[in-house]
């Protein structure tokens, strides 16, 4: 589609099948141009606009990076629904069967709401997210067509299963830019016991045991020394990898749903990669159009490069974020 005014809103209308990073004149200002201005900031002057952000919420260096490059008039763009054409959906993720003796190595990140464990399948590492029985605390209801849609908590495992067929068929987990997936599993009775025979778990198995269906997992690759994105460790480079990265996964048809930095890992060799996929919507939903994929990247193009980055210049920590 061409436009002859507005050629970043040119390579929008094929997004997400066309990315922003190959359009052709640049997207303006999608990579912006490295900040200079660091050498010059007085502790005085971090010190006032860090007592800014904390009485008033905003950050007066949030535009330190310019103009967010997928600010589109709305009556441009949203007045007119662009449905996601020619897609076809990708075969369902496959189920694994796990060996009765699990072997627990480790559970990770015992205070979330979802429980995830490492564990060994023959001599390899991986991490078993087992699916979420309980409201997540963090969840907030997608917007669907200016409708607010309330969470069906079980299907939140649902939505990460269809997201990773799709990530797997479109080849995102060869890329690296998200976990690789090793299928989807059933946990069993005897699952359940080694679980609850691992130190201090009791209560872990005992949720999963007294629901009425029988509890499930999905099986991801385990990312060893992975750091989620924080002030300390978010860069520029950080930015643009978690930007293309997003526009991968836009283009295997999923929207992540929760662009923040608690789902973006930061790996020693420089890797960095999107996960937790139980809030994201695939294209099958034929409430999602061509907009949603644009709103998301515009968010994240805001949050990495109009927040993480300029707060991290004031050493300031949004209570939100």
């Amino acid at each position: 589609m061409a436009h002859p005014l507005n050629p970043t809103l040119a390579a929008l209308l094929c997004y997400p099948e066309s990315n922003p990073y190959h359009a052709t004149p640049p997207v303006h200002n999608l990579i912006p141009k490295h900040y200079e201005g660091l050498e010059f900031d007085t502790p005085e002057l971090k010190a006032a606009a860090f007592a800014i952000a904390r009485k008033h919420y905003i950050n007066v260096f949030a535009v330190m990076y310019g103009t967010n490059p997928f600010l589109i008039a709305e009556e441009e763009l949203y007045d007119v629904p662009l449905p996601i054409t020619n897609y076809t959906a990708p075969p369902t993720l496959h189920e694994a069967v796990l060996d009765d003796n699990l072997v627990l190595l480790e559970q990770i990140n015992p205070l979330g709401n979802v429980p995830l464990f490492k564990i060994d399948v023959g001599g390899k590492e991986m991490l078993l997210k087992i699916a979420n029985r309980e409201p997540d605390r963090n969840f907030e209801p997608r917007r669907y067509n200016s409708e607010l849609e309330e969470p069906d908590y079980p299907s939140l495992f649902e939505r990460e299963k269809e997201a990773y067929a799709h990530l797997l068929h479109h080849g995102v987990c060869q890329k690296g830019v998200v976990p690789n997936c090793f299928g989807w599993t059933r946990l069993t009775a005897d699952h359940l016991t080694c679980i609850q025979n691992f130190a201090g778990l009791d209560g872990v198995a005992t949720t999963l045991e007294d629901d009425e269906r029988p509890p499930t997992g999905i099986l991801l690759e385990y990312l060893e020394d992975a750091e989620r994105v924080s002030l300390e460790n978010v860069t520029e480079e950080v930015a643009e990898k978690a930007l293309r990265g997003l526009c991968d996964v836009h283009a295997a048809y999923v929207s992540h749903g929760d662009v923040h930095r608690r789902n973006v890992l930061v790996l020693p060799d420089g890797r960095v990669a999107w996960i937790d996929f139980d809030n994201s919507a695939c294209a099958s939903d034929s409430r999602i159009w061509r907009q949603h994929f644009i709103e998301e990247l515009k968010r994240c193009w805001g949050y990495f490069y109009g927040q993480l980055l300029s707060d991290k210049r004031i050493g300031y920590r949004d209570p939100w974020y």
